[in-house]
């Protein structure tokens, strides 16, 4: 358990990870990619996707947010935004084609 003090600087440590210009390109890619077909991620998904990124990067012990990051996470943070909020039975299909279709370097 965490005290609410605990929580709290781990949140501001979080917004203080290092997030590269690349890596920003990368997350606005996939959005841009995402909303090719129709509706997409929104711009708050976008933003979702960072957080998720950053505390997934804090998590593993890094000071910094790495591509993997955000493939780690967007799954979770996408996939329900990409089929209209339905189950999928199947894994992450839309999530993993988008990540598959968006190179992460330029």
């Amino acid at each position: 358990c965490l005290s609410s003090e605990e929580l709290i600087m781990l949140q501001q440590k979080c917004r203080s990870q290092h997030c590269s210009e690349v890596l920003i390109s990368y997350i606005v890619d996939l959005a841009a990619a995402s909303r090719r077909d129709g509706n997409g991620l929104s711009p708050r998904a976008s933003q979702a996707l960072l957080t998720a990124a950053q505390a997934w990067s804090l998590v593993e012990g890094r000071d910094h947010v790495s591509i993997d990051d955000v493939q780690a996470v967007f799954p979770a943070i996408a996939e329900h935004r990409l089929d209209s909020g339905s189950p999928s039975t199947t894994g992450a299909p839309l999530s993993n084609a988008l990540l598959q279709s968006v190179h992460a370097l330029r």
